[in-house]
């Protein structure tokens, strides 16, 4: 796939992934911000060479991550959530297109206070 060739349906599932892990974060309800906006320079824990992206970030007020959580959510197959609810590919499958796409994904989280999921995905203007 090019490196400007990033199809609709890729970014609907990276989106989605994130989205339905933010619900899952969220049992007693809470808030869930997504923001898109242009970027330019390095982003951060990147070694990208593009400096235009476009910065995607999704936003949850619910329970974090603890540092084990968070440094293993890229894993394939890893999961929090009790066996027969999920596979643990939603957010390893978002994280493989968006480094298809040349693109950048990091985590911060903290227990209690949230997590928000930073995408960053070359701008083509």
């Amino acid at each position: 796939m090019g490196k400007n060739n990033c199809r609709q349906s890729d970014i609907y599932v990276v989106l989605k992934n994130m989205y339905d892990n933010a619900i899952d974060a969220l049992p007693d309800g809470g808030i869930i911000t997504i923001t898109a906006k242009n970027f330019e320079g390095i982003p951060p824990e990147s070694n990208l060479d593009s400096n235009k992206f476009v910065h995607i970030s999704i936003e949850d007020n619910g329970i974090g991550m603890d540092e084990k959580t968070k440094n293993n959510i890229f894993t394939p197959f890893f999961t929090t959530k009790d066996s027969g609810i999920a596979k643990g590919m939603g957010i390893s499958e978002a994280y493989i297109i968006i480094k298809e796409h040349y693109g950048s994904i990091f985590v911060e989280s903290e227990i209690g206070k949230g997590t928000i999921i930073h995408i960053y995905l070359p701008s083509l203007v």
